[in-house]
């Protein structure tokens, strides 16, 4: 998929370093802290990969919450049953930061904050890394599609994109009063001198008007395990949806990215192309698939990877 008109104006100020914040104040928020400028970031990155695993929990804590606070907020879906909206402070610069070395589980683009024990529900709870003004909002779900280009820059960690054709997760589409909402960033290289536009990050926010009816349909992800809320079965069948106005997206043409559902033809993301993989990792710089163990289902591959990645040794130590 090719960078067009629809993300000419999606990156702010941190990949761009300023000059077109004054277009975007309806698309990204600030947080106090002063934002990074390039150099910054690539200082901060390799600091964190150099010296980051070997520091105390606390201070580790405290480097993570610094990173996440100097990059910019990005709008990501209006809610099309009341109009709130769902935002992230999202790393555009590249995908070398800590923060796309979570997958996408569901709970936003850097995944759950905090979690904990439901005594009364009986069931584990996650605060995912989106702020969301409504209620409706339940999944905030990416992949990243490396349009053609070899990640040769992904080299300090590995990446698990999964997919780079966007989709429709299955279980939450099957809930009545379910819709979606899709919307593009431009993620820029590690190694350009100056921040260029090079990959494209996915977003899919799924939000609910029936929160019975959706939580009775989610209880079919629970044979994934491992926490993930963004599970197979996968549906690329978007027209059925557009159809019956149940897909939406922000369209990146106009300045304060208006809420569309129609005309179906102007969907963007139809015929985007890339990898059709289900479990896509950048691992040393290189592109690698879906490869099971014989007899080996989806599900147990997805679990005995996630164990895999937890057992790293810089893992371990926070």
């Amino acid at each position: 998929m090719k960078l067009s008109h629809l993300q000419r104006n999606i990156i702010s100020r941190g990949p761009g370093e300023g000059e077109e914040c004054s277009e975007l104040k309806d698309k990204i928020t600030p947080y106090p802290n002063e934002l990074f400028n390039f150099y910054e970031y690539k200082e901060y990155v390799r600091d964190y990969y150099d010296n980051g695993y070997k520091t105390p929990i606390e201070t580790w804590r405290q480097q993570i919450l610094n990173y996440r606070s100097r990059l910019p907020i990005y709008l990501l879906a209006r809610c099309p049953i009341c109009g709130g909206t769902v935002s992230e402070p999202i790393d555009t610069f590249s995908l070398c930061g800590p923060g796309w070395g979570k997958r996408s589980r569901g709970y936003g683009w850097f995944g759950t904050i905090e979690e904990g024990w439901d005594p009364v529900k009986r069931r584990y709870w996650q605060k995912p890394s989106y702020t969301a003004e409504c209620q409706h909002a339940k999944i905030v779900e990416w992949s990243v599609n490396l349009n053609g280009i070899e990640p040769t820059d992904v080299t300090f960690e590995e990446i698990y994109i999964y997919h780079e054709i966007p989709l429709l997760l299955a279980v939450p589409m099957e809930a009545e009063g379910v819709v979606a909402v899709m919307h593009t960033l431009p993620i820029g290289r590690f190694d350009d001198p100056e921040p260029t536009p090079r990959y494209t990050a996915f977003f899919t926010t799924y939000f609910a008007a029936n929160n019975a009816a959706y939580e009775q349909a989610m209880q079919k992800v629970a044979e994934y395990g491992e926490g993930s809320i963004a599970t197979p079965p996968y549906d690329w069948d978007f027209e059925k949806y557009l159809q019956t106005k149940r897909l939406y997206w922000l369209d990146g043409a106009t300045s304060d990215l208006k809420l569309r559902n129609e005309p179906a033809q102007n969907f963007p993301y139809l015929h985007v192309t890339g990898h059709n993989g289900m479990y896509l990792v950048i691992r040393n710089g290189k592109l690698e698939g879906y490869n099971p163990f014989p007899g080996e289902t989806f599900p147990q591959f997805v679990a005995r990877k996630f164990r895999e990645m937890l057992r790293k040794p810089q893992d371990l130590t926070h």
